[in-house]
């Protein structure tokens, strides 16, 4: 997962727990021509979609070398880690049921809610669910120049993050005290897609929301981030079903930041980014058919704190690099096996002369997932 500082929420076997695709890549797209007879209104039909997978991450708080080593000495405080290892094994269990039906001729309606739970073999602080409602209307007829508003809600009651220097604790007790660094997270993705050529060429224009509310411990990290980012894709070759995407975009974190009722300016989160991202998808024809799903994404983060004393995000710019590749392929019964690999790192820069700081500094993590996706419906 990509946990930290950036959750997607979206995990290698959920789908529908990710972006939704573009007009050539949906399923309620293709395959759904101007009927000849007079439009009627559909009673709809109903889909479910269970997955089971397990997956391994080396570096589940994305721990820096540095703060890695001092885990493998067992020469630490107590209340440093609160992990029994560095790397773990998670079981992911998830599920979907979605309608799709069209209470308006020719404007197909969808509506879905899903759930995702991830157990931690060895670590089970690190436990996590989330739930999500999905909505998507069609606002054209038209199959050449379809378009599409898609509505994406996601709730994460709590994550746990890391432990983190509990700044007023420490000045009281006259020592450094570490605490645990929780939140949870709400999550709203708006997004208008618009076929251009069809079945060959679309875009889309998501506007993304992000709330993240933490314990009482660390307030001043409470932070809203505003995203906005255009997506260009389709299907390049005619007679091939390649398809592939490029994204960019802008945003920024505001964090809570400095506190009134502390006697010293707390340290602030806040950031500008801007997001680049390509992926692609080749197919496989075949009695069942599967596909390759590549995927890459980068993130530059510039803190915008002015506190000068703020060394662990004075001046500072991360550059996250995400890259995946993965599998799918059909099976007998409606099942789907699939299997990824996830690269993450994160190269963090400070100024000249500040020296990095040991709760915050770049890493390196890697996730291998397998598992199984069963779906079916019932008919129209």
């Amino acid at each position: 997962m990509r946990a930290g500082a950036r959750i997607q929420i979206a995990v290698f076997g959920a789908v529908w727990l990710t972006a939704a695709p573009t007009a050539a890549q949906s399923g309620g797209v293709e395959g759904l021509p101007v009927p000849l007879e007079e439009p009627k209104k559909s009673r709809g039909e109903f889909s479910f979609d269970v997955a089971l997978w397990g997956h391994h991450d080396d570096n589940i708080l994305e721990l820096s070398d540095q703060n890695i080593a001092i885990f493998d000495s067992g020469d630490y405080s107590p209340d440093r880690f609160l992990i029994n290892s560095v790397g773990d094994f998670i079981t992911s269990l998830s599920g979907r049921a979605r309608w799709a039906g069209k209470p308006w001729a020719r404007h197909e309606t969808r509506v879905a809610v899903a759930a995702e739970a991830n157990w931690y073999a060895d670590n089970p602080i690190k436990n996590y669910q989330t739930y999500a409602l999905f909505l998507s209307q069609e606002l054209t007829a038209s199959r050449k120049h379809l378009s599409v508003l898609r509505l994406t809600v996601s709730h994460t009651p709590e994550y746990y993050l890391q432990q983190l220097t509990d700044d007023d604790a420490s000045f009281n007790a006259g020592r450094r005290i570490r605490e645990s660094v929780t939140y949870r997270q709400t999550y709203y993705r708006l997004a208008y897609d618009q076929t251009l050529i069809e079945d060959r060429f679309d875009a889309r224009l998501a506007v993304q929301y992000q709330r993240r509310d933490y314990n009482q411990f660390f307030p001043e990290r409470d932070n809203r981030r505003d995203t906005v980012a255009l997506t260009l894709g389709g299907r390049p070759f005619a007679h091939n079903r390649f398809s592939t995407e490029a994204t960019a975009g802008l945003g920024r974190l505001l964090a809570r930041g400095n506190l009134d009722w502390t006697p010293w300016v707390d340290d602030n989160i806040s950031y500008d980014v801007s997001m680049l991202g390509l992926n692609a998808s080749i197919p496989w024809r075949g009695k069942r058919g599967g596909r390759v799903e590549l995927e890459a994404d980068r993130e530059i983060r510039t803190y915008t704190t002015t506190n000068k004393f703020d060394t662990s995000h004075y001046e500072r710019v991360d550059h996250r690099l995400t890259w995946s590749a993965g599998v799918v392929q059909k099976l007998p019964a409606d099942l789907e096996f699939f299997a990824t690999f996830e690269n993450e790192t994160n190269d963090t820069q400070f100024p000249r002369l500040v020296i990095a700081p040991n709760d915050t500094t770049s890493f390196v993590s890697n996730r291998i997932a397998v598992g199984l996706r069963w779906r079916t419906s019932i008919g129209r």
